[in-house]
């Protein structure tokens, strides 16, 4: 097992990893198991109490940790889904907006050139409404596009840390089945030692484990808030007259008719 060089956005190389640092960390604990209370059958019981709850401790330890370890990895997360979706929000949509933006501004169109009167001031003056409107999508839209980016990086270093400790606790069982193997010419009386080796591998894993569920855990309780805040404000329209997109024209002016005893609000320049 090799620490991995996985892209930033999938988790194609870091799971399987992960995956086959597990089955080697097992194979591990097991050969250790094994060989320990081999070795214990043919010593009296008054001798080896200790030693075998050591074992079954450290048995009992390593299945408690890989178990939380293989149930998170159920839900390892889609960090490439969530760039996906922040992509779609600040490009699709808020990139889309923005481009409007700047036609939002007298001069920028052709709409009003050949108008003047009320009508021509009305639809000039509905232009600013509507580039607070457009901006304010496109700035919500990024906003969306960083919490789902932050989010993607936290799953993917989250998994990177967990490597990481992985890498070390097989590194550190292989240590203490060498010295098992090692000492085993020294009586059987020296394979405590390697119980004791396995255990403080196993529990600095552990601790690593801790810290880094927690680590995310705060992290993924941050982004919640921010999550529920980007969608009140997705949800709020108080900035919109009337709660709703804004209108066309400042104004509304519909009858251009020459004939019916009022003038048209409409004139050509």
């Amino acid at each position: 097992m090799t620490a991995s060089d996985a892209p930033e956005n999938d988790l194609l190389t870091l799971v399987p990893a992960i995956h086959s640092g597990i089955e080697d960390a097992a194979e591990l604990v097991h050969w250790l198991v094994r060989g320990v209370d081999t070795v214990l059958r043919e010593l009296p019981p008054e001798l080896v109490g200790g030693v075998r709850q050591g074992v079954a401790d450290l048995q009992r330890q390593f299945d408690d940790m890989i178990g939380r370890l293989r149930h998170a990895l159920e839900q390892a997360g889609d960090p490439a889904a969530l760039r996906a979706a922040g992509t779609a929000w600040a490009n699709t949509i808020g990139g889309t907006a923005s481009n409007l933006v700047g036609l939002a501004i007298e001069g920028s169109t052709r709409a009003d050139d050949s108008w003047k009167g009320l009508a021509a001031d009305a639809y000039r003056g509905a232009l600013w409404p509507q580039r607070l409107a457009l901006t304010a999508v496109k700035t919500t839209g990024d906003a969306i596009d960083a919490a789902l980016n932050e989010l993607a990086r936290a799953i993917v270093e989250f998994w990177r840390d967990v490597e990481i400790a992985l890498i070390l606790l097989v590194l550190g069982l292989a240590s203490a089945v060498a010295a098992a193997v090692s000492t085993a010419a020294g009586g059987p009386l020296t394979f405590p030692i390697a119980v004791v080796a396995a255990a403080a591998a196993l529990n600095a894993f552990g601790i690593a484990l801790t810290n880094s569920m927690t680590m995310f855990s705060d992290l993924a309780n941050e982004n919640s808030v921010r999550t529920a805040e980007l969608h009140r404000r997705l949800n709020d329209n108080s900035g919109f007259e009337g709660e709703n997109w804004p209108n066309p024209t400042a104004e509304r002016y519909s009858d251009g008719s020459l004939t019916d005893g009022d003038d048209t609000g409409w004139h050509l320049k």
